[in-house]
């Protein structure tokens, strides 16, 4: 018995080294989870602002989509009014050239009025200047 005595000093010396090396184990342990949990926390911070970024820029995106169609309704919309415009002024130009036709065939037929008139007053007058003729020879 008295041996184990001596040895048992030894031996509880033994288990609290062993504790102690392991209760260091263990806070070297914590520490590097520890780090280990802060870095995955960085990384976690990290993530969250890229996805805002990535939001931020579908938003702006989206938002320019939009300006992009309504600006190309508004296009379309214009193209539209022009065209209307333009078939507008093609019937306009035909009723002009169809105004003008008229005027040139009145025109024509006014003419050949006035020359058909000079003509017969000229046949009028012939014959009264051969009679006046006659009589003066009288």
């Amino acid at each position: 018995m008295p041996g184990r005595l001596l040895r048992q000093p030894n031996d509880i010396s033994k288990r609290i080294n062993a504790i102690q090396d392991t209760s260091l184990e263990s806070v070297e342990a914590i520490g590097k989870i520890s780090q280990v949990i802060q870095n995955v926390n960085e990384l976690s911070k990290s993530i969250a602002a890229a996805v805002e970024e990535q939001s931020s820029t579908a938003r702006e995106i989206s938002q320019n989509v939009t300006l992009t169609a309504q600006a190309s309704e508004t296009v379309a919309q214009g193209v539209n009014e022009t065209a209307a415009a333009g078939q507008e002024i093609t019937r306009n130009i035909a009723d002009v050239s169809q105004i003008a036709n008229h005027t040139s065939q009145g025109a024509t037929q006014t003419l050949a009025a006035a020359e058909e008139s000079l003509q017969t007053r000229r046949n009028t007058k012939c014959p009264g200047r051969k009679i006046q003729g006659l009589t003066a020879d009288l």
